[in-house]
């Protein structure tokens, strides 16, 4: 089933991977429990960009420890339940999404165009 719908649910690891035409573009990571969600654990993951020093990804990340490495975010909405950053970083989106207090809930890395 996961051929024919291009999504891996990776529960134990926190993680789904989507993509199309076999080619990658969309990794999720789970960081906060969901009740929404429960079958899907959580899970640390840490962030390396060039020129910053590594980053663990984890229910302890506060959302200024992402704007003291890039920023402001490129885009923000806020939800009447959480936050959503999205970071431009190439041909990659990086979002985060973050709990009304700013913690850390999920984040998301998907390939994306410019042009569309």
């Amino acid at each position: 089933e996961p051929y024919t719908s291009n999504r891996f649910d990776y529960y134990p690891l926190g993680l789904i991977v989507e993509g199309q035409n076999e080619t990658i573009e969309y990794f999720e990571f789970k960081i906060q429990e969901d009740a929404d969600d429960p079958e899907i654990w959580t899970c640390e993951v840490t962030l390396i960009d060039a020129g910053h020093d590594p980053v663990v990804l984890s229910g302890d990340t506060h959302v200024s420890v992402i704007e003291g490495m890039w920023g402001a975010p490129d885009k923000r909405h806020d939800f009447s339940d959480d936050i959503v950053d999205w970071y431009e970083r190439g041909p990659w989106v990086m979002e985060f999404v973050w709990s009304k207090r700013g913690w850390l809930q999920h984040a998301s890395i998907e390939r994306w165009n410019k042009d569309e």
